[in-house]
């Protein structure tokens, strides 16, 4: 495709090319069109929740996911620090470091 004509392309315009198998020709490689849109857009009634949901169900099913998903990037990061292959690909060694416990 030319740049000359995509530099001319206006607003709603495309254009693009295809290629086609030995096995199934298309007749018709190139395309330049024009998108056509409606002059009043279909807009549908946003349906509202059949059940509330309280701040704190969300907070137990969302809590156990987070830390699942801390947990296994912790998990591949630590086996990544002692594979020397995985170690060079750890662009930043303080992501995901370990944080030692104080114990009292």
């Amino acid at each position: 495709m030319p740049t000359s004509r995509i530099a001319t392309l206006s607003s709603g315009e495309f254009v693009g090319i295809t290629a086609d198998s030995p096995d199934q020709l298309m007749p018709l490689k190139a395309v330049h069109c024009q998108v056509q849109l409606e002059k009043q857009p279909v807009h549908k009634p946003i349906s509202q929740p059949t059940k509330l949901i309280s701040k704190e169900i969300v907070n137990n099913t969302f809590l156990p996911i987070q830390q699942e998903a801390k947990a296994t990037v912790g998990n591949r990061l630590d086996h990544m620090r002692t594979n020397p292959d995985l170690n060079k690909l750890i662009l930043n060694p303080k992501v995901g470091a370990r944080r030692k416990q104080n114990k009292l």
